[in-house]
């Protein structure tokens, strides 16, 4: 046997490569090799134990839902499943100058955003194309309205416009379009569910009934060329230091901005024009985390955490802070047994 040829070769040993790995491996598919350009797998998740047995996330944190949720049907089947609760976006509201926020006002505000949001899955409005347009019939609603909380009211909707600018990863709501807002099925069930010992126990676990030898780090890939129906292999892939690969099926899950930057150089023949102008139309950014581990903690064992509302802040009128901390929503009680630990 060829040591250069495979049934299935799979570019990423992120959560998408692993599981395509592991469908082929349940078929009895087993001459497969995948091609990891970092030194580790996994892809973006990335866990790292920070002391007394704390573990910290760098990307994947919480499994989001639990009914038709397959990774967390799969993280239950493997007992990887934590007790602790965790929290996202919860607590107290304060002003910059130290004020609690009305949990009255907080609700109300609330109430107004979470109105507009589903009717969109309802109604066909002509007049809000995207998510920022919803925001600003909000603010206008909430402005003609006499009320002497009319800059809590401002700081409590700058919130929730940065709560989803975090939420969807993008740096304007005017890039969310109604139509996408639409198209996401929340699963329901716990939002904020943790996995015991951070979420790299779902990578391993994916991992074990993988072949060892069948993964190899530090390859990143240069070039996948389709040479047509040919009985040594439909595709050749080359990579970055030089080795080159055999393979009947290859299967892309490389991140959505790499495959943005290299799409029209990594893909011979060329994909077609439409495939290119559908990568170069995909947004998605990125979310930075910080994390801040205190010896004890200075809250009870109640809180869940501190959310931020800057109040004047939006004196242009453009929805931008102006300032970078200004972005931040809060800092989060990351597990309730940890609770020295806040994450914004």
């Amino acid at each position: 046997m060829d040591p250069n040829h495979f049934d299935v070769i799979i570019i990423g040993a992120g959560l998408a490569g692993l599981s395509a790995a592991r469908t082929f491996i349940d078929a009895n598919i087993t001459n497969i090799l995948i091609l990891e350009a970092q030194q580790q797998v996994g892809g973006r998740v990335q866990t790292e134990s920070i002391d007394d047995g704390f573990v910290f996330d760098y990307g994947a944190q919480w499994i989001h839902g639990q009914d038709r949720n397959p990774v967390y049907e799969f993280a239950k089947e493997q007992g990887l499943l934590s007790d602790d609760p965790s929290f996202e976006g919860e607590g107290n509201h304060l002003t910059q100058n130290g004020e609690i926020v009305d949990t009255a006002l907080v609700d109300r505000v609330c109430e107004e955003v979470d109105g507009a949001l589903d009717s969109l899955l309802a109604l066909n409005d002509p007049t809000a194309s995207n998510i920022d347009a919803v925001f600003r019939k909000v603010e206008r609603k909430m402005t003609a309205a006499e009320s002497k909380d009319r800059f809590l009211q401002s700081g409590l909707l700058q919130w929730h416009r940065k709560y989803l600018l975090i939420d969807n990863a993008c740096t304007s709501l005017e890039h969310l379009p109604v139509d996408a807002w639409n198209e996401y099925d929340e699963c329901p069930g716990n939002y904020c569910q943790l996995v015991a010992n951070g979420f790299i126990s779902v990578v391993e676990a994916l991992q074990r009934r993988i072949p060892q030898g069948s993964i190899r780090c530090n390859q990143p890939v240069r070039k996948i060329t389709w040479k047509g129906k040919t009985e040594g292999g439909n595709v050749l892939v080359e990579t970055n230091n030089g080795e080159t690969f055999q393979c009947h099926h290859a299967i892309v899950t490389c991140s959505a901005g790499y495959l943005q930057m290299n799409n029209r150089e990594m893909f011979e023949p060329s994909l077609p024009e439409e495939w290119h102008r559908a990568f170069k139309a995909i947004g998605f950014g990125t979310i930075t985390k910080i994390l801040l581990v205190f010896q004890k903690p200075f809250w009870d064992d109640q809180c869940r955490g501190f959310q931020f509302v800057w109040t004047g802040d939006d004196e242009k009128g453009d929805g931008v802070p102006s300032r970078w901390h200004h972005f931040l929503t809060g800092f989060d009680v990351v597990r309730s047994s940890s609770s020295a630990a806040l994450i914004a």
